[in-house]
């Protein structure tokens, strides 16, 4: 379960939702402590971080699918399977969604899309 201090959003695609439960990390410590402490992430789960331009998973016991974006929510980087204990980084990255492995690929995320997102109900 996403922290229950943490606002909950929705990510979208041209109006379609891809994930509808999301963590929105805006603080420095929501952003530190990511998903550290987490067995993993449920179909439709997430966490994005901002600012955020570069992410790492030391620590972590599973692996991720990282989608990095623009200020304007344009994807710019796509980084599918990232394993434990590695980083990543996009340069103009302003925002990073980090979702269970293999979700970039089943939802068909692609750079240059756009994402948008807003609270969950």
């Amino acid at each position: 379960m996403l922290s229950g201090k943490m606002p909950l959003i929705a990510v979208y695609r041209e109006g379609a939702l891809l994930y509808g439960r999301v963590g929105h990390a805006r603080g420095f410590w929501a952003r530190l402590r990511g998903l550290l402490g987490r067995s993993g992430l449920s179909v439709g789960e997430g966490l994005l971080l901002t600012p955020c331009g570069q992410v790492h998973t030391l620590g972590m016991r599973f692996s991720l699918d990282v989608v990095f974006l623009d200020r304007a929510g344009r994807v710019l980087k796509c980084v599918e399977g990232l394993r434990p204990n590695r980083f990543a980084a996009a340069a103009g990255a302003r925002h990073v969604l980090e979702v269970a492995a293999g979700s970039v690929a089943r939802c068909g995320i692609r750079v240059g899309d756009l994402l948008a997102w807003r609270e969950s109900d």
